[in-house]
């Protein structure tokens, strides 16, 4: 986890490279970078997701619209404590409040926990698949969510 008053190292140009789409940049009230995007979801879905990322507040929000006024799903993360761009996946990484949240350039959000229940009581075991918290300049491996239990 980064020291709160650390800047996150990620930029207006970092996460469009990464996602594929253009990033409305703004600065927010304490000097940081307010990030707001559009993705489509899927293709031909006529889904759309709105995503604001205020770096100075560590504050994220994502929104899932399949129409004006038509929210399906909305989703706030506080206190984030890190930010990564896996820009040859496509994807963008956030870790806050034990969750680590992976938005792909296809508009998708996964949400993982950091770590489970049954870790923190019994400790760390060699098969907990648990993840791992960012770390600043962290090299990304391939992540699949979509396994079995």
């Amino acid at each position: 986890m980064e020291p709160e008053s650390a800047p996150f190292d990620v930029d207006a140009a970092a996460v469009g490279a990464t996602l594929g789409v253009a990033v409305e940049h703004s600065v927010g009230p304490t000097g940081a970078a307010v990030l707001r995007l559009r993705l489509a979801v899927g293709i031909d879905t006529g889904l759309f997701r709105h995503v604001f990322l205020d770096l100075g507040a560590r504050y994220f929000r994502s929104t899932l619209w399949a129409a004006p006024h038509r929210c399906l799903d909305h989703l706030e993360v506080t206190d984030l404590a890190g930010i990564g761009c896996d820009t040859p996946s496509g994807r963008l990484v956030l870790d806050g409040m034990g969750l680590r949240l992976v938005l792909t350039r296809h508009g998708t959000l996964s949400v993982v926990p950091l770590s489970s229940h049954s870790s923190r009581r019994h400790g760390h075991r060699e098969d907990d698949e648990t993840v791992g918290s960012l770390r600043p300049g962290q090299n990304f491996d391939p992540v699949r969510l979509d396994t079995p239990p």
